[in-house]
């Protein structure tokens, strides 16, 4: 709703779209399963965006990664970085670009560490 009326708005890849209970395990069949339900939403939400030049910041928070991502990577800024990624390739996908991307970790050195690797990446 928000992506109508503001120039920017921001979503959280660890819990847009997806809901799991901690330490919760996924076989490879429900992984590309929740890719695809976030494929889907996040079209809809593109959609919007692109109608009204709506920018995105892709907020990727420490404390908050989807526990499909810690399941794949651990508590880790791979983990963080592949959260990011993920959600890059499907927006590019959809040709959407007005992007920016965020890392956030209330341990320094991981959130320098995300930051050099999706700066790499």
């Amino acid at each position: 709703m928000a992506a109508q009326y503001v120039e920017k708005v921001r979503i959280n890849p660890g819990n847009f779209a997806e809901r799991r209970p901690a330490g919760a395990t996924y076989t490879e069949e429900e992984l590309g399963e929740a890719q695809e339900r976030i494929t889907v939403a996040l079209a809809s939400f593109i959609a919007i965006c692109k109608e009204h030049h709506t920018a995105v910041r892709i907020g990727v928070n420490h404390g908050s990664l989807s526990e499909r991502m810690v399941n794949q990577f651990g508590d880790t800024p791979e983990g963080m970085v592949e959260s990011a990624l993920e959600f890059l390739r499907i927006f590019r996908a959809a040709n959407f670009h007005n992007l920016v991307i965020s890392m956030k970790s209330s341990n320094t050195r991981v959130m320098v560490q995300a930051v050099r690797l999706l700066a790499s990446a």
